[in-house]
């Protein structure tokens, strides 16, 4: 069971995202310069994806949540506030 954090942030108009191992630091900013909030979704599920998530065994960390499944953190993603 491991556990990632992800963060997306606005800047100037455009989105930046970051996924990372919650037991790191996180790095430079994977997704960088997106137009559209989708598009940073997108983004985040496909660095998850490569980092190896497996629902309902990892958990990702949004905001200080946690969340099992894909279609929980999507949920909160498309909520959140940029």
């Amino acid at each position: 069971m491991a556990t990632y954090k992800c963060e997306i942030q606005q800047r100037f108009g455009k989105y930046d995202a970051n996924v990372w191992v919650a037991t790191s630091r996180p790095g430079p900013s994977k997704i960088e310069g997106v137009v559209d909030l989708q598009t940073a979704i997108k983004g985040v599920q496909t660095a998850l994806e490569g980092a190896g998530f497996k629902e309902n065994d990892d958990n990702v960390i949004f905001r200080d949540r946690a969340f099992a499944t894909w279609a929980e953190l999507r949920d909160a993603l498309r909520g959140g506030k940029y």
